[in-house]
């Protein structure tokens, strides 16, 4: 199929393999233990947040490790979501990381562009990421969009997890303030969203 004669066909898809590990935790003492759930795909991880922060929206209904993985706290029924190998925050790289704060600057504006020469972009104010690299940054899940022509973009949980990993690396926070500022952006990036 031409995906320049159905502007709804998707032309990018997030790898299947940019996933969560999750589990449930039951924080009753007397019943106790730990239940492995599927993986949850990055795009449904998205979902779950935001869903999460429209019946929680404080930031002491979230708890983050240092490594990224986070905690959903929901009363009788945390849930632990850990970051698969493919989207461990370390594996941002450099230019990933400054795609992705162009994405969160532009905020709603940035879009998929499908260009008859070139193929999908991310479209980003004045700025296009190029085919290559929005291909990667949407397959590894740091980007989240439906895919199609002219589909929003926004930076994912992944991402917004991998960027305040890298901030605090490279801003040299103490090891031991890692797990705050990560919940924190996640508070600020889905909770805005989910109340907005």
């Amino acid at each position: 199929m031409n995906h320049l004669a159905d502007p709804a066909a998707i032309v990018l898809s997030p790898a299947s393999t940019a996933t969560y590990r999750r589990y449930h935790h039951d924080p009753d003492p007397a019943i106790g233990g730990t239940t492995r759930l599927p993986n949850l795909p990055a795009t449904s991880a998205d979902r779950l947040v935001r869903a999460h922060f429209q019946t929680n929206p404080t930031l002491r209904s979230i708890q983050a490790t240092p490594y990224g993985a986070l905690t959903l706290l929901q009363g009788n029924r945390n849930i632990s979501l850990e970051p698969g190998a493919n989207i461990h925050p370390k594996q941002l790289t450099s230019q990933q990381a400054e795609d992705l704060l162009l994405i969160a600057q532009v905020g709603r504006r940035a879009h998929i562009a499908v260009l008859a020469e070139r193929g999908p972009v991310i479209e980003a104010g004045l700025t296009r990421i190029p085919p290559a690299a929005t291909a990667r940054l949407v397959r590894h899940g740091w980007a989240a969009t439906t895919g199609t022509d002219r589909a929003p973009v926004a930076v994912s949980l992944a991402g917004t997890v991998a960027l305040a990993w890298r901030a605090c690396r490279y801003q040299r926070v103490p090891a031991d303030g890692w797990a705050a500022q990560i919940a924190e952006a996640v508070f600020d990036e889905f909770a805005h969203d989910a109340t907005a």
